[in-house]
């Protein structure tokens, strides 16, 4: 998962056994296999089946970078990581159990620690499916008011772009990068959730880097 990339990255930049590490994903569901294993499972919205996602396919990256390591080479920083953290839950889709928000709260609860941010956009993966809807849905009943802002804006990417599967955590936070620089993000901090058909749930905290206080890390 990306938000697990994510953090070995941080973990080896802060040791320096790295300067800098590209993470992304790559990913199809439109054509062939893909497409025929995701309809098989009963994932893919039909007219016999109105809960469900339309598939897409995206390939997304970002360089993360130490800061004295791009001041050295006088690159421009684009976006400040502030947190990133991975839970996971002790059932996924196919086990039965109920999607109750825990660990999707974990998640997000573990990188509002890190910062001082309160993320007034939240980029999440919904994507049509009913299990990821529920998940989310009470998460937020966990949340709001005492971890997020009560009128925080979401977006979510597979409106937009279909389900984009091991690309959709890099290409959230191009999203939200592309939202600061042109300023139609309605925030300096976005969370982007990433929510798996597995156990695993994940969460990236970015901020604008231009208002951040924490520039310097």
């Amino acid at each position: 998962m990306f938000a697990q990339a994510v953090t070995q990255a941080v973990r080896r930049l802060r040791t320096r056994e790295l300067d800098r590490c590209i993470i992304g994903g790559i990913d199809t569901c439109v054509h062939g296999t893909p497409l025929a294993d995701v309809h098989a499972l009963g994932l893919l919205r039909t007219e016999q089946k109105p809960s469900g996602f339309f598939p897409g396919e995206a390939a997304g990256f970002v360089l993360l970078e130490r800061a004295d390591a791009a001041r050295a080479r006088g690159a421009r920083a684009e976006a400040l990581l502030s947190a990133s953290a991975m839970a996971e839950e002790s059932f996924n889709r196919f086990s039965g159990g109920p999607p109750q928000g825990v660990a999707l709260t974990a998640v997000t609860e573990a990188c509002l620690r890190e910062t001082q941010a309160r993320p007034g956009l939240v980029i999440v993966n919904l994507n049509g499916d009913e299990f990821r809807a529920r998940d989310f849905g009470t998460a937020l009943v966990r949340l709001r008011g005492a971890v997020l802002t009560d009128d925080f804006r979401q977006w979510f990417p597979p409106v937009s772009f279909g389900e984009t599967g091991a690309a959709t955590g890099a290409a959230a936070v191009c999203l939200a990068v592309r939202g600061f620089r042109r300023d139609y993000a309605g925030s300096r901090a976005a969370l982007v959730l990433l929510l798996g058909d597995d156990e695993a749930r994940g969460a990236v905290l970015v901020e604008d880097l231009l208002s951040s206080p924490t520039q310097t890390r």
